[in-house]
């Protein structure tokens, strides 16, 4: 009896290891109306070409074509069409569960990404977890500007307050609970991209199991 009792935290945290959720769990568990174009059959096709090792281009059901990139325990990358793109993270919580982060992006004449987190069942968090996407404030646009002495201070502040509509090109790192966040100016001219790339900063932040911190 002694060794009984000995054994079954053992047991049950091999239980609970066991039922840690993969993302191939996730991607295959999503609501088809995340994606209208993309079922459930396709995106198990998707995962099966990955699987065996070949190139892991779908026709989705609007004719285009998507092609999976990564798919690991916890992350995953696909184009979803020539138009999209998204990722998926798990990201692991203090109170043992898990969550979904999503990065979706849209490339037209600038990217514009579009972050969302969801519980397991694909249910909505409305909560940013620290992640500065909610105030797109004076404040938080030149926090996304490094100044040198190539470029003056007043030219910088000029092109911050330039920038609208404010949008961000974000991306999921695929080895690391981290997110970049960057912005996606719309810029006129090749000079002004110049200057903007010259003093325009990315930003990382990483997942410490409550919030995202800048890193």
């Amino acid at each position: 009896m002694k060794r009984y009792f000995m054994l079954l935290p053992l047991l049950l945290c091999s239980v609970a290891l066991s039922a840690q959720t993969s993302m191939r769990e996730i991607w295959l568990s999503m609501p088809d109306s995340m994606i209208p174009y993309l079922n459930k059959n396709l995106r198990l096709e998707h995962v099966e070409l990955l699987e065996m090792k070949v190139e892991s281009k779908v026709r989705n059901l609007l004719g285009g074509e998507g092609k999976m990139d990564t798919l690991t325990s916890d992350y995953m990358q696909i184009h979803l069409n020539g138009a999209a793109d998204m990722q998926l993270r798990l990201l692991p919580k203090n109170d043992s569960l898990q969550m979904i982060c999503m990065v979706k992006t849209v490339r037209a004449q600038q990217p514009e990404s579009e972050i969302r987190f969801f519980d397991l069942n694909w249910n909505p968090i409305n909560d940013l977890f620290g992640l500065p996407l909610a105030e797109k404030s004076d404040s938080i646009i030149a926090s996304f500007f490094l100044p040198n002495d190539t470029i003056s201070m007043e030219r910088v502040q000029e092109m911050q307050r330039s920038i609208n509509p404010v949008m961000f090109n974000d991306s999921l790192l695929p080895d690391a609970p981290e997110l970049i966040l960057q912005l996606s100016p719309s810029l006129k001219t090749v000079k002004e991209a110049a200057d903007v790339k010259a003093v325009l900063r990315q930003k990382k932040y990483k997942w410490d199991g409550k919030l995202f911190k800048e890193c």
